[in-house]
């Protein structure tokens, strides 16, 4: 017990020590340490600002993605696109730029226009975003397939499940080739595929469908293709 007390009031002489330096420093030395307290002040307010501008940016970004889709909304497509555009321009750093691209992409998907699509979707590929990238190769892959160039769809969706594999959205990228495969007249590839989905989703919407094309219900209602079930990932 004694010797940790003296260690202990060693520990303290040695604090109150260099406290007492520090402030017999300070006030030898009052222009130096005022000039040092001015840098610390003007560092603190230049970061402050930083970070209120860069929440501000985020905030009006955010504010004009919901401004574009709500003119969608009101039956305005092309003014809409032109609010994604203008995003773009003006906010090309902030999460909701890839929102808006997956938006715009998205309403070009739904309308046939598969050519605008396809670009929307290289463009948020490109901004190589950890949650929206997996969503730029899903649409692309879906985006091919619906304008019959079944090959750039394997390509895409191959793309996606080597990078993906455990991504909810994989069993609907497995059908995509699938799909493609049978498609193209590859019949053996595409029931290795459907035989892949109904055994790696069980209990799902997928594998119920991928068995029903493996060994079609008598009387029953096949299902040609499975649907695009687009899931908007969480904003940020």
């Amino acid at each position: 017990m004694g010797t940790h007390w003296a260690r202990q009031q060693v520990k303290n002489d040695e604090l109150e020590g260099a406290l007492a330096k520090t402030i017999l420093w300070i006030k030898a030395n009052r222009k130096v340490s005022g000039i040092i307290a001015g840098i610390a002040l003007v560092i603190a307010l230049v970061g402050f600002t930083a970070y209120h501008n860069f929440k501000v940016h985020r905030n009006n970004a955010w504010e004009k993605l919901g401004l574009a889709e709500g003119i969608y909304a009101a039956g305005h497509k092309d003014k809409a696109f032109s609010q994604i555009k203008d995003l773009e321009a003006q906010y090309s750093n902030t999460p909701a730029a890839g929102y808006g691209l997956l938006f715009a992409g998205d309403v070009s998907y739904s309308t046939g226009d598969y050519v605008t699509a396809e670009a929307y979707y290289r463009q948020l590929e490109a901004v190589n975003s950890q949650t929206l990238t997996p969503f730029a190769l899903n649409d692309l892959a879906l985006t091919y397939e619906a304008s019959k160039a079944c090959d750039k769809a394997e390509v895409e969706a191959q793309k996606f499940l080597d990078l993906y594999p455990d991504h909810f959205l994989a069993p609907q990228v497995h059908s995509v080739l699938a799909r493609c495969y049978e498609a193209q007249g590859k019949m053996e590839d595409a029931k290795v595929a459907y035989q892949k989905i109904a055994l790696e989703y069980p209990n799902t919407y997928f594998a119920a469908w991928a068995q029903d094309k493996i060994s079609p219900k008598k009387g029953g209602k096949e299902v040609s293709s499975a649907p695009k079930t687009q899931k908007r990932p969480r904003k940020t």
